[in-house]
């Protein structure tokens, strides 16, 4: 299984296609959509939770071929927790990466609200079950705090509310790693 960051660091120009299509999914589908992202040169894949095992399964055909297979991010932000391993108070991350996850996303909200211990506590508890961590942000703030925290990838998307930052306010109502990560 391929890791997310040799991935996103053998590339100038990494792409992580994510795929929004959360409808059922057949074999021939899977096969299309994985060999298609591999040879249109995808980084890895951004999945849900019903796309997860039909991508792997075939990724897993492609070991030893080039181009190989792509890292596989699950996404724990379209995910009904619940469904997962575990539950919602503590997925299951290991079974995650046996079903061929390589990497799982958050949100930098979800992630940081905890504070900065909390949030390197869950980037560890992933990297100890094998996954790196992708985390989306809406703010620089937020961005530098993900990184600080261990994340493999911060992914900046200004479609996130400033009002869903998690990075608590510093002295002087000023947010703390302000203008870092830019």
């Amino acid at each position: 299984m391929p890791r997310l960051r040799d991935a996103l660091t053998s590339s100038a120009r990494p792409v992580l296609v994510e795929v929004l299509d959360d409808g059922p999914i057949d074999t021939m589908d899977a096969e299309e959509l994985s060999s298609s992202c591999r040879t249109a040169g995808a980084a890895a894949l951004l999945l849900s939770a019903s796309l997860l095992g039909p991508v792997a399964a075939e990724q897993a055909l492609a070991d030893g071929s080039f181009p190989g297979p792509l890292p596989l991010v699950f996404d724990l932000r379209s995910s009904d927790l619940n469904e997962l391993p575990g539950g919602s108070d503590c997925p299951d991350l290991a079974s995650l990466h046996r079903a061929g996850a390589s990497a799982v996303a958050v949100l930098g909200a979800a992630l940081l609200v905890g504070g900065a211990v909390a949030a390197a506590d869950a980037v560890a508890s992933a990297q100890l079950a094998g996954l790196d961590v992708v985390v989306l942000v809406g703010s620089a703030t937020d961005g530098a705090a993900a990184e600080a925290a261990g994340a493999c990838a911060v992914v900046y998307d200004p479609s996130l509310s400033a009002e869903l930052s998690a990075t608590p306010p510093g002295p002087a109502g000023e947010s703390q790693g302000e203008g870092e990560g830019e």
